[in-house]
């Protein structure tokens, strides 16, 4: 089963100040995909995200980090 990640940085609502419908957007995006299988390959996985996120922000700094996922 493939895998993907969206890391991101903001959620942006686009919708008009008198609009009842919002249109969100999400900035800074950069997505993480692919087909690993076993422990060992989704280890590699999410150890490349870890290296992308401590990289590219100060982790220190974050407030926030949220994981969704599920299973078919």
């Amino acid at each position: 089963m493939a895998k993907l990640i969206c890391v991101y940085e903001d959620v942006i609502d686009e919708a008009r100040e008198n609009s009842r419908k919002h249109r969100y957007r999400l900035t800074g995006k950069h997505y993480f995909c692919g087909v690993h299988k076993g422990v060992a390959e989704n280890e590699i996985f999410w150890q490349e995200v870890n290296d992308y996120i401590t990289a590219t922000y100060d982790t220190e700094l974050l407030e926030r980090v949220y994981i969704a996922g599920g299973n078919p």
